[in-house]
């Protein structure tokens, strides 16, 4: 139970477990461990590699058949990690019927376990996870001043990556009033504000940036449930990735990316990040 013995923090029912998965996957980078952030708006996935990408999860209160946060006379948020790993595989085990399945999402407080009932036909499973406390607590990236934004819709998106040259280790973006540009040194592709599948086109400035590709693959997974993109960058070139999916009740939720720009490393932080990255890529 929770520290004044009497009521949980969190509990939550959702109708659709597959939201939940989607975003474990999404999410899911090279560490083993996220941040979940509850609050009284909703939870929060939150996972980082290197500090120089950034994902975030974030499942609204509306998407929820039941929602209740209680944090005794706070409504400041909870934090704690847990392993990313754990939960997809737990989800996974009850992927056969999700059409009829629910899950209970409970959290008694600080120092308990976070639990898992997922329910169908009247029939229980429950799985109980470890806690751990977040002694280095993420700081979430923020895009107060966007000097560039695109809205894809996905499919036009994925065809995109799907030309791009998959063995490359460096993306170079170029944007201006009329275009997007997306280049490695073995091919260049543009697009025309004007194309089919671009259905927001907002340039405030002439801008090219440069990205470490395999660090951008981390956004597939995402980018693969979504029915839009979204891309903006700030004027230091920080790229923000949105990709909005929705439930089968129609309800919204969204997966963001936060990357840095290969003007923020040194020599040696890239040579790392380049073998980190390359790593993360053969985990399932």
């Amino acid at each position: 139970m929770s520290e004044c013995g009497e009521e949980f923090v969190l509990e939550a029912i959702l109708d659709c477990p597959k939201v939940l998965l989607n975003v474990i996957k999404a999410v899911r980078l090279r560490k083993k461990r996220a941040t979940l952030e509850i609050s009284p708006e909703g939870i929060k996935f939150i996972s980082e590699e290197d500090k120089w990408i950034q994902a975030v999860g974030f499942l609204q209160k509306q998407l929820f058949k039941q929602y209740d946060f209680k944090n005794g006379e706070s409504c400041e948020e909870v934090s704690f990690e847990v392993s990313l790993d754990h939960l997809e595989h737990c989800l996974n085990l009850f992927n056969a019927s999700w059409a009829t399945s629910t899950v209970k999402i409970v959290y008694p407080g600080k120092d308990n376990t976070f639990v898992l009932f997922v329910e169908e036909s009247g029939i229980f499973s429950e799985a109980e996870f470890y806690t751990f406390q977040c002694d280095d607590p993420i700081e979430l990236e923020t895009m107060d001043d966007v000097s560039n934004r695109i809205l894809f819709s996905s499919e036009l998106l994925k065809e995109i990556w799907a030309e791009m040259d998959q063995t490359a280790s460096m993306l170079k973006l170029e944007m201006s009033s009329e275009k997007v540009s997306l280049a490695t040194d073995t091919m260049r592709i543009e697009i025309g504000k004007t194309s089919d599948g671009i259905v927001l086109f907002e340039s405030k400035q002439n801008q090219e940036v440069k990205y470490n590709m395999k660090i951008l693959r981390a956004t597939q997974k995402a980018l693969s449930f979504s029915d839009n993109a979204s891309v903006r960058l700030s004027p230091q070139g920080v790229m923000s990735s949105q990709f909005l999916m929705k439930n089968e009740a129609g309800f919204d939720y969204c997966i963001e990316f936060f990357c840095r720009p290969l003007d923020d490393f040194d020599d040696t932080e890239s040579e790392i990040l380049e073998g980190s990255s390359s790593g993360s890529q053969n985990q399932s």
